[in-house]
């Protein structure tokens, strides 16, 4: 059998080389640490400059501030979408740089201010980032655990339903529960959860908490 040649400039070599090398973790505590972190963007030079945070496993820690005040940023830089220009963040006191980026977030779980869905059933995305040995019956429990159970079933086709591209036949709630339900599948050691804005009434805050809770 010839198989092809496959041209790889140095820098690409080296970099999936070094990929190969980092720490692939089979299971972390949860322990994040920012210090003195700096980022911005290119049209907000300013986002933070000096920040720092623990959040210790197992515990909730919620971030308030206006818009564009950086807490989207923060989960961004746990999740490592972004690193720092300065500083340092770390998780179980390793910076996360030093992480296989595919199995570090195989650990962190996050559920946005706008789920992203994609172009599959409600089972596929529920069970996406998930083992290939999910069974029916955790599905569902992680279903009934993020209040999303009884609104599937009544669909069309159940849990078989086609969500359409981004989600685009379920409601805005539905996504976020079925969202949840992702997240409480993965079981993850870290979660982000990306609220909309400041819980400013009670009905709000008690919504944001119950994420949090469940997650």
């Amino acid at each position: 059998m010839t198989y092809p040649k496959v041209r790889m400039q140095s820098g690409q070599f080296l970099q999936c080389w070094i990929g190969l090398l980092k720490f692939k973790p089979d299971k972390i505590i949860g322990h994040v640490e920012a210090h003195n972190v700096d980022f911005a963007y290119p049209a907000r030079p300013d986002v933070f400059k000096g920040f720092s945070i623990i959040i210790g496993a197992g515990k909730s820690t919620a971030l308030v501030g206006p818009s564009g005040s950086g807490k989207s940023t923060i989960i961004g830089l746990i999740e490592r979408f972004y690193d720092p220009f300065r500083g340092i963040v770390k998780i179980d006191g390793l910076d996360i740089r030093s992480y296989n980026l595919r199995s570090l977030r195989k650990h962190i779980g996050l559920v946005s201010q706008e789920p992203t869905l994609f172009s599959g059933t409600v089972r596929q995305n529920i069970t996406d980032g998930t083992s290939d040995n999910v069974d029916e019956t955790e599905l569902i429990e992680a279903a009934k655990a993020a209040n999303a159970h009884n609104f599937i079933v009544g669909l069309e086709n159940g849990y078989d339903t086609w969500c359409g591209d981004r989600g685009l036949h379920l409601s805005g709630g539905q996504k976020q529960r079925i969202a949840i339900a992702r997240a409480i599948l993965k079981n993850p050691s870290v979660v982000g959860v990306n609220a909309i804005e400041y819980p400013s009434n009670v009905d709000h805050f008690i919504r944001l908490k119950e994420i949090c809770n469940l997650v």
